[in-house]
């Protein structure tokens, strides 16, 4: 009966170096991916801009395009972060967690996203309301001349984001609407 203990007790031993081994191998060959990928996304980057600089390609692109766009920078830069981009993802698929850190980078994606839509309406909102208030109680027409935040002009014309004033000089400026509502404002009327 000792005797099946201690043969359990080896066989887990065993079991247990043995994973540990396929993690440190797993790792090893994710450690070489990348440094590989690394290496080789260098060197294709510049033999990329070398065979560029030999053709003249900027000259082409600027013959074509009648701008100056450093071309070959461009392609060499995104031929080189492709293969390491290559290599990072082989990497982390060996590690076996590619799938979760592209679930993470999708989910911080989709936040990024959300975050910039919520920061490009949080003005289009209340410059909306404040334009529907201006035009529907009909305070301010065109023609007035009015003085708000440092603004004094005509009011050319009011749409529902911002009003536009002309200023005594011809300057054309736009006031968003919310800032005419919130704002102490003197306005004298057309006659």
């Amino acid at each position: 009966m000792p005797e099946a203990s201690n043969l359990s007790a080896v066989a887990e031993t065993v079991g247990t170096v043995k994973g540990v081994s396929v993690i440190f191998n797993n790792f090893v060959i994710a450690l070489f991916i990348l440094v590989v990928g690394f290496f080789l996304g260098k060197f294709l980057g510049k033999l990329v801009s070398k065979v560029l600089k030999e053709i003249t390609f900027d000259k082409l692109v600027k013959k074509l395009t009648k701008r100056n766009i450093p071309a070959e920078q461009v392609i060499s830069f995104f031929v080189s972060s492709l293969i390491y981009l290559v290599a990072l993802v082989l990497a982390f698929k060996q590690l076996g967690i590619a799938e979760k850190i592209f679930e993470w980078i999708g989910l911080g994606l989709i936040i990024l996203v959300l975050v910039s839509f919520a920061l490009s309406v949080r003005d289009l909102i209340p410059n909306f309301i404040a334009g529907v208030s201006i035009i529907t109680r009909k305070k301010i027409k065109v023609g007035d001349h009015i003085k708000v935040d440092g603004v004094d002009g005509d009011v050319i014309k009011i749409e529902l984001l911002e009003t536009r004033v002309k200023t005594a000089k011809g300057d054309l400026i736009y006031i968003p609407n919310s800032t005419i509502t919130k704002s102490k404002i003197e306005i004298r009327k057309k006659v």
